[in-house]
């Protein structure tokens, strides 16, 4: 009888320990946890956000360097095309020929600070 009364005693301090350690202890560990879990959740989402605006600045950069590209091509060949007419017009002007070389060398410096530009 002394066993089971015994037995009896501990089960009750157990469930007493239990009672006390849900009531009291575990809402102390609980709450760190659910602050810590919460800005690890933020700190994914600002990476996640990160990551989506380096792509879009990417994008954005790939664009402008596409379209400066394409300008300079747009020059470059507009240069050529105006070169080649000057070269043509000097051709067909050979009465006076320092004259057209002199316009070609302009046009040629003019053709290639827009390309700088």
């Amino acid at each position: 009888m002394n066993i089971n009364l015994t037995l009896i005693v501990q089960m009750i301090v157990f469930i007493v320990l239990v009672w006390f350690t849900m009531k009291f202890v575990w809402p102390m560990i609980l709450g760190p946890m659910e602050e810590r879990s919460k800005k690890i959740a933020a700190g994914l989402a600002a990476a996640e956000k990160g990551q989506q605006e380096l792509a879009q600045a990417r994008d954005r950069a790939d664009a402008v360097i596409r379209e400066a590209r394409e300008r300079a091509t747009q020059i470059i060949d507009q240069a050529q095309h105006r070169a080649n007419d000057l070269v043509e017009q000097a051709k067909g002007n050979r009465d006076g020929g320092r004259p057209a070389t002199r316009r070609v060398g302009q046009t040629a410096d003019r053709a290639g600070s827009l390309a700088c530009a």
